[in-house]
């Protein structure tokens, strides 16, 4: 199926200026400490798994979790620049602890 339309980024969702809040100032600078410098991953393709417990889960947008990662992973240096990214798989799981995924060199 083709939707003939152009696609709409999140950066032109809202208007004004949006603030960070200090829950996602810990969680970038948790990140950065936590993302080793030696993760190999294919710059272009992307794969991540979100490990999420059941009550999470039920009320998560996948997509909600990439653009803040994919921006750390830029912080860090991982990847050059998220713009680059031709392609993400991503998934959530139930888990009995919260954590994330990052395939190395594999999609």
């Amino acid at each position: 199926m083709k939707i003939l339309i152009k696609p709409l980024s999140t950066n032109s969702l809202w208007k004004g200026r949006k603030y960070k809040t200090k829950e996602y100032d810990l969680y970038i600078r948790d990140m950065l400490y936590l993302l080793p410098n030696t993760l190999k991953i294919d710059p272009e393709n992307i794969h991540f798994i979100f490990h999420l417990k059941k009550t999470t889960y039920d009320k998560a947008d996948l997509d909600n979790f990439l653009k803040p990662i994919l921006d750390i992973m830029k912080k860090k240096g991982i990847i050059k620049d998220d713009r680059y990214v031709k392609r993400i798989v991503a998934e959530k799981v139930i888990s009995d602890e919260y954590k994330i995924e990052i395939v190395e060199n594999g999609v």
